[in-house]
């Protein structure tokens, strides 16, 4: 019998419609599963044990033996439930031959560490139903009663709650709207004393949801295309604050936490890395994390301050992977910007420096979306010459979400290791040229 196993279940698509208030329409709500999914694939990078991967249907059988060949891993079993609503868990509860598939892999395991994406009600189901087979099951999302706190810290309202609560943690001030007559007044009022403004929704991920506008060009007609074309501002309440650009060269520092009750673990943080997110306004375009990217002063404050967070989200009954994100405003000050009560993006990147620990690779850059040229269809075959004479040459660069380039809007994802930020973000960077070089020669 094995001691234990890792069940990775990318939850993504569902947790990010969990919320009993998100009621969007079905092709929005279908743009969600369709990111969720790709995403999910960048879990074979989350971890180096034994393990069964639960993963939408659709993965790249090849993509999956190459990146487990190129990092010398073994190939695990993979469980992909029938699409049906396009969630995965829920359509793992519903398919019985998935669910057998899944029990025959963990017969032999005394105890299960399920990794997930974040809590979900439909996880705490089947957390239920793998302890009722007699396992021991081991999770990084907070206990049932405490659900609560993951719905309330993910939204945006909590990161200005807890800044009068957390000395030294400074927001921009919001205005909190609860109608269109509050938004236009809000938006107005915000755009006479600042040069731009951002609308809010208390639930959004990667920067949907969000509005920027400026003074210079601002009209109503201006807000009302805008917020037609992002449905999460549909649902009132919205928070309205001054759009405070971020200092150039730093990026919007942010601090990814394992939050943890275990004896013996300082401040009940296990693990805290460093990312600089960079953003195309209020979009996240890609992430780096590890060690040398930020002034050493800064990231000392930047630690700090998301320590204090850990102690008052653990208080809140809060367990597992958390995310402060900042902006680092003109005179290089950290402003709060949102929490993140989950794994997020930078976390295939994390995961992967741990499996690089002792090589030269100490940041890890990432970015989840590359467009393909307009005109051009690609599928991986066509990416795996590129990635396999890298791969040759031991340079650690992947493609991932790579069942995106078959979307409507085709592309795919990087991940890359480097010595720097700079050689990090090189080598990722180089990925779409060499790609390009090699369908021009």
């Amino acid at each position: 019998m094995t001691d234990i196993i890792d069940l990775i279940v990318p939850n993504v698509a569902d947790f990010n419609l969990r919320h009993p208030r998100s009621a969007l329409d079905p092709a929005t709500r279908a743009s969600y599963i369709a990111a969720g999914s790709a995403r999910a694939d960048q879990c074979v990078f989350w971890s180096t044990g034994s393990r069964v991967l639960v993963l939408p249907q659709g993965v790249d059988r090849q993509w999956l033996s190459d990146v487990h060949s190129a990092l010398g891993a073994d190939l695990p079993p993979v469980i992909s439930p029938a699409p049906g609503t396009g969630l995965l868990v829920p359509q793992l509860l519903l398919d019985p031959v998935a669910l057998a598939g899944l029990r025959r892999h963990l017969a032999e395991c005394r105890k299960i560490r399920l990794l997930s994406w974040g809590a979900t009600e439909d996880l705490y189901h089947l957390i239920a139903l793998l302890r009722s087979d007699g396992h021991e099951v081991v999770t990084d999302i907070p206990e049932p009663e405490n659900y609560w706190s993951s719905l309330y810290l993910e939204s945006k309202q909590s990161c200005l709650d807890l800044a009068c609560q957390i000395a030294g943690l400074r927001v921009v001030p919001p205005i909190t709207v609860d109608t269109w007559q509050e938004l236009t007044g809000a938006v107005s009022a915000v755009l006479a004393r600042a040069p731009s403004v951002i609308i809010r929704s208390r639930n959004g991920v990667g920067g949907e949801g969000s509005l920027v506008l400026h003074a210079g060009t601002y009209c109503q007609e201006e807000l009302w295309r805008g917020v037609r074309a992002e449905p999460l501002l549909w649902m009132f309440p919205l928070i309205v604050q001054e759009y405070v650009t971020h200092l150039p060269d730093v990026g919007c520092p942010a601090a990814d936490m394992l939050i943890t009750d275990e004896a013996g673990v300082p401040g009940g943080v296990a693990e805290l890395v460093t990312s600089t997110i960079t953003v195309d306004s209020h979009r996240v375009v890609s992430v780096n994390v590890g060690q040398g990217l930020l002034a050493e002063s800064m990231e000392e404050e930047l630690h700090a301050l998301a320590r204090k967070v850990a102690g008052v989200a653990q208080g809140l009954g809060f367990r597992g992977w958390f995310s402060v994100d900042f902006i680092a405003d003109q005179a290089g000050g950290l402003i709060l910007t949102e929490f993140n009560a989950r794994r997020t993006g930078g976390m295939h990147g994390i995961a992967t420096l741990d499996r690089w620990r002792g090589s030269p690779n100490v940041v890890a850059y990432s970015r989840d979306v590359v467009p393909v040229p307009s005109g051009r269809r690609l599928a991986y075959q066509d990416l795996r010459p590129v990635l396999t004479a890298l791969w040759a040459e031991d340079a650690p660069v992947f493609a991932t979400t790579v069942r995106a380039l078959g979307g409507r809007r085709p592309s795919y994802g990087v991940l890359a290791g480097g010595a720097s930020a700079l050689a990090a973000q090189a080598r990722g960077q180089s990925l779409p040229q060499l790609i390009e070089d090699h369908f021009g020669s």
